[in-house]
């Protein structure tokens, strides 16, 4: 019997059927035999993984008390995160979640905008303590 390009030969083995090709399993309806080849990551799926782990860091950060919504490495992750998975998008498009990374992306930097601006005053105000005192 051919099955596309490859031919597949049926021989009875006990009363079962036995078949001697890389395609029988798509002839009789059995699981594919596992490629290994295929169960690697691909790059894209590499840069994703890290985009979620970043997330994920992020995220468990802020909840036990290690990171504040203002610290800069909290805000940092949360601008890779975003960034990874966009770039992983691009190899496997999704446009609820590539619009849900860009808002995600976008958010990021004006927490990290307003976390600069805050830092600068706060230096700005103790420069100006410090030059009180001096004098």
């Amino acid at each position: 019997m051919l099955y596309g390009d490859s031919a597949v030969e049926v021989t009875p083995c006990r009363g079962k059927t036995k078949t001697t090709s890389s395609m029988a399993h798509v002839a009789f309806g059995a699981p594919a035999p596992i490629n290994f080849l295929q169960t690697l990551m691909t790059p894209s799926d590499l840069v994703g993984l890290i985009g979620v782990i970043t997330c994920l860091v992020a995220y468990a950060g802020l909840q036990v008390g290690r990171f504040q919504h203002d610290d800069l490495r909290y805000l940092g992750l949360n601008i890779l995160s975003p960034a990874c998975l966009l770039i992983s998008l691009m190899h496997d498009f999704n446009l609820a979640a590539v619009i849900t990374q860009v808002l995600w992306l976008g958010l990021s930097f004006i927490g990290l905008l307003r976390a600069m601006y805050a830092r600068s005053r706060k230096t700005e105000h103790l420069s100006a303590k410090c030059a009180e005192n001096k004098t």
